[in-house]
């Protein structure tokens, strides 16, 4: 998303807090035994009404940190897609959040946290 339309000092939310006019993109990630796993996302205008509930199988599962940081970064760029002008992101991954926040960095995920706040 342009810089200019969406301002972002945290990328996340606190649950059941978020900005008036914003959609809520929440995202989630399973890690499958044979190693797939199933990114999950589901967005919802300011009203809680569902715009879009989507997922998508990967055949391969690299490790639960850049599997999560890779749901994040297609749950983005899925709300990117639908060209929503405002977002605010609910993700379980502390991880992950910390490092898109800038609170923590971890070397594995720095790319798609990239990604995501580019």
């Amino acid at each position: 998303m342009e810089e200019s339309r969406v301002k972002r000092k945290k990328l996340f939310v606190n649950e059941g807090l978020h900005p008036k006019d914003t959609f809520l993109v929440f995202v989630d990630v399973s890690c499958f035994d044979g190693g797939f796993l199933v990114l999950g996302c589901v967005i919802k205008d300011m009203y809680n009404r569902v715009v879009i509930s989507t997922s998508k199988e990967i055949d391969s599962s690299a490790s639960p940190l850049v599997d999560g940081a890779l749901a994040l970064r297609w749950s983005i760029q899925s709300a990117i897609n639908l060209s929503l002008p405002k977002v605010a992101v609910h993700f379980d991954a502390l991880a992950i959040v910390d490092c898109v926040n800038g609170v923590r960095k971890i070397t594995d995920v720095v790319p798609f946290v990239m990604d995501c706040q580019n």
